[in-house]
């Protein structure tokens, strides 16, 4: 498989489970308030359930946005620029991003030996690992979609030096 076919089926698999978490998460919310509210019985672990899956959905759906580069961010800056400059300012600004995206990956790593068997979800009594575990993979994903974004950038650039000659 080529590394653009990884990376296709990549997004292809986060989106599908993007999909069914936030499906998950609708549904569970929806089921809550009614219990809640119409039978007077609360389901006393939905609301915590309902955190990790989000936790999970927004950071694996991130790194499908990073590999769109559809993140929000402020041009102000790159509007006023020249056409011939902005692909380096958007280079460095990605890897400025990238940088950081790393920087937090390689802390939330460190930190899962202190949650591993210390820390208990109260409601649901799993390890607060399940919900760490999202950020890192999701944060993993980050890392590899930047790669991809990388590969995308050196590959323009050849092919625009190829085009010029």
């Amino acid at each position: 498989m080529s590394e653009k076919g990884l990376f296709a089926f990549t997004e292809r698999v986060v989106k599908y489970v993007t999909n069914t978490l936030m499906a998950l998460n609708i549904i569970l919310i929806l089921t809550s308030v009614f219990f809640r509210y119409v039978l007077s019985n609360p389901i006393v672990w939905s609301e915590e359930l309902a955190k990790f899956l989000l936790v999970w959905t927004v950071f694996l759906a991130a790194s499908t946005a990073i590999r769109h580069w559809d993140n929000m961010r402020v041009t102000l800056v790159l509007d006023r620029l020249s056409p011939k400059n902005l692909p380096i300012f958007d280079a460095i600004i990605k890897l400025v991003a990238f940088a950081f995206v790393a920087f937090i990956f390689a802390l939330a790593l460190k930190s899962i030996p202190n949650v591993w068997s210390r820390e208990m979800a109260p409601a649901l009594g799993i390890s607060m690992v399940v919900p760490q575990l999202g950020v890192i993979v999701g944060l993993g994903l980050m890392v590899l979609q930047f790669i991809g974004l990388f590969v995308d950038l050196i590959r323009d650039v050849q092919s625009s030096k190829r085009s010029r000659v």
